[in-house]
């Protein structure tokens, strides 16, 4: 029996009893066209109608829908491929851990075999690796990373963790910057840049196909201004000519635009103007103290997806 050769009473009968089954009783399409010896693609289509015709409402809880139309929101507010939002919390430990698991799956399910992913570091990104597992073996991804190494007595902003760990996760491979993030002088630094090696490396971080990136505050704590030994003065001043985010130790406005720092000229790794090249930006953050970091990079357009917490997402919703 087809939809074809029902009149209109047999018809709604039959959708009544498929929508109560589907619905209700968790009956999967093919038990339910087995049962009333129809095809699962009349099963499909009498669901749709089930659906079109108000006689199934799908309701969401209100804290999913409320994050559900916050992405959506963002992704047409800020031009975004897609958005990700984590429910928010005052605790940051436990908001880094939501994030990084975000970014997990994420990757998982979109990482196509051959991508190569540029790597920017933060310690979400570092615990996302310890997270990452994904189901199937990707052996000809790579893993770049667009910025030199980070001295630093917390290896969780260590690079070199991150792109090694999600390496071996999928049967990928890593390509190094053996070097500091964050040189003595920009003699040095234009030393490093004419080694075949770094070079090439630092122009496949450039194409890669996806990146990940996260965003920081210019406080104190952006670990490439602490190798450097900027102080608060230093701060003070980044501060007051407009800067309110890094993203791999560059600092950019309210804007986005890029403002110089004391360090740029010894920084060894991708500039602004070649992380806003990127083709596939993911960027992640949040929290408060993040919102005109986060905000900033994205009137510039590059980001084509945002994994933040919702508070922070509505904030930037409400922004200009």
């Amino acid at each position: 029996m087809e939809i074809r050769a029902m009149d209109a009473h047999e018809f709604d009968d039959l959708m009544i009893r498929v929508a109560w089954l589907y619905h209700q009783r968790g009956w999967t399409q093919e038990q339910i066209a087995h049962h009333f010896r129809v095809s699962r693609a009349t099963v499909a289509r009498v669901l749709q109608r089930a659906i079109r015709d108000e006689l199934v409402k799908i309701c969401f809880a209100a804290e999913p829908e409320h994050r559900m139309l916050l992405e959506e929101g963002l992704c047409q507010r800020y031009s975004l491929e897609e958005a990700i939002l984590v429910p928010s919390t005052v605790d940051s430990p436990a908001r880094q851990t939501a994030l990084a698991k975000a970014t997990a799956a994420y990757l998982e399910r979109s990482l196509e075999d051959g991508t190569v992913v540029g790597l920017g570091t933060s310690r979400t990104l570092h615990e996302m690796t310890d997270i990452y597992s994904p189901s199937r073996k990707l052996p000809n991804c790579v893993f770049v990373e667009m910025l030199g190494g980070i001295t630093d007595e917390d290896p969780r902003f260590d690079i070199y963790n991150v792109s090694w760990k999600l390496a071996e996760a999928c049967g990928g491979s890593a390509r190094h910057l053996f070097t500091p993030a964050v040189l003595g002088s920009p003699e040095a630094r234009e030393v490093m840049l004419n080694d075949t090696a770094i070079a090439e490396t630092l122009d496949l971080a450039a194409g890669s196909g996806m990146s990940l990136l996260a965003i920081g505050d210019t406080g104190k704590t952006c670990p490439v201004f602490r190798m450097a030994h900027l102080g608060e003065a230093d701060i003070r001043d980044l501060q007051s000519r407009g800067a309110v985010g890094e993203i791999i130790g560059r600092a950019y406005d309210m804007d986005g635009n890029a403002i110089a720092t004391p360090i740029d000229d010894c920084m060894l790794g991708l500039t602004m103007e070649q992380i806003r090249a990127l083709p596939f930006v993911v960027a992640v953050g949040g929290g408060k103290e993040r919102e005109a970091a986060i905000l900033g990079a994205l009137r510039q357009k590059f980001i084509k997806v945002l994994i933040t917490d919702c508070d922070t997402g509505q904030a930037l919703i409400e922004s200009a």
